[in-house]
């Protein structure tokens, strides 16, 4: 582990560099003036660090499944950045804006579905990771509605964008479906009139033959 500029280099996944920079060490006496124990900061900065890099990673790994270039990944305080290439693509550009939070539901979910089942189970071992489960499940769903907010440089500024794109994708072929379903009815009604008037004629000329 080298430290240069502020960072210290955690490593490298498949050629992104990782960086952890030192203002992320700012939350340890943050919580300590919070009151809390050494036992519940020890538990909880793992946790809090491994949530910031998941969310990144979410991002890294949308980035290469659309084949963006992804350069680095650094860790601040409350917050992380993906360093890639310009999506080339709109529709690029935001899965890698949900990448993050994808990311961070998964993490949810996990930590939810183990929650459950440890305090049903192993309800004294769920009471000692109590602050892992904290930071994993409450940071996690505040963070989260934070980052959808739609102002930058928060992920909700791209992010938000998939609302117009889903809309020009699939409103025109519903436009056209419910053109079609339309033109179906109006089929069906006319042929309806159709046969109630050839009916009618009928019935008409019936009672003309009568006379």
């Amino acid at each position: 582990m080298s430290f240069n500029q502020g960072y210290w280099t955690l490593g490298k996944w498949k050629n992104i560099f990782v960086y952890f920079h030192w203002t992320t060490l700012l939350w340890l006496p943050f919580y300590l003036m919070q009151g809390k124990s050494a036992a519940w900061i020890a538990l909880s900065f793992p946790a809090f660090i491994f949530l910031l890099a998941a969310h990144e990673f979410g991002h890294a790994i949308a980035a290469r499944s659309r084949r963006v270039k992804v350069y680095a990944i650094r860790l601040y305080v409350m917050h992380g950045l993906c360093e890639h290439e310009e999506p080339y693509y709109e529709s690029d550009h935001v899965l890698i804006a949900w990448g993050g939070i994808f990311a961070q539901v998964v993490i949810l979910l996990v930590a939810l579905t183990l929650d459950f089942l440890l305090s049903w189970f192993f309800p004294q071992v769920r009471s000692l990771l109590n602050p892992i489960f904290f930071v994993l499940i409450n940071s996690n769903f505040i963070i989260g509605a934070i980052n959808l907010i739609p102002v930058k440089p928060l992920d909700g500024y791209v992010a938000w964008r998939v609302i117009p794109l889903l809309r020009n994708r699939w409103f025109p072929e519903v436009k056209l479906r419910l053109r079609g379903l339309k033109d179906v009815l109006n089929f069906k009604k006319r042929r309806a009139i159709g046969k109630e008037s050839q009916r009618l004629a009928t019935e008409l000329m019936d009672r003309l033959k009568n006379k």
